[in-house]
């Protein structure tokens, strides 16, 4: 048993589009994206169900990024559901699990980070990611 505990707090998964507002190189071998949009804010989603505004609380806390398969333009997307997500009817959902480096939700922003590995889903798009590309998440 841990000296030391901390509770663990569960917030409803809305899945949420995001822009790209600004990139930046941390290192070498290492990039910061950061995005907004009004989706982190309540919404409510295009099957009608309310959704609460983005928040994280913990250095813990993970977003699952969207990805179109490859030769595929637009990614397919998880079905929102009271609470949570389930998988698309179509098939398998791309995507890639990050922790949010940085939360400000006086300017609705949120960072996160990717390490420039070769090739890879997420990284590749890391790397051509610009001001105004769009991304769909997952998470609290």
């Amino acid at each position: 048993m841990p000296k030391t505990s901390r509770g663990t707090t569960m917030h409803p998964i809305s899945l949420r589009e995001v822009n790209v507002v600004r990139t930046s190189d941390l290192t070498p071998g290492m990039r910061r994206v950061t995005l907004a949009g009004p989706q982190l804010d309540a919404f409510t989603s295009d099957n009608g169900l309310d959704q609460p505004a983005f928040r994280t609380d913990g250095f813990d806390d993970e977003i699952r990024l969207v990805f179109p398969h490859p030769g595929q333009s637009e990614p397919l997307l998880p079905v929102q559901i009271e609470g949570s997500v389930r998988p698309a009817d179509e098939g398998r959902v791309l995507s890639r699990a990050y922790t949010v480096r940085r939360w400000d939700p006086a300017r609705g922003e949120l960072d996160v980070d990717f390490v420039k590995h070769g090739t890879g889903v997420a990284t590749t798009w890391a790397e051509r990611a610009e001001p105004g590309d769009g991304i769909h998440f997952f998470g609290p």
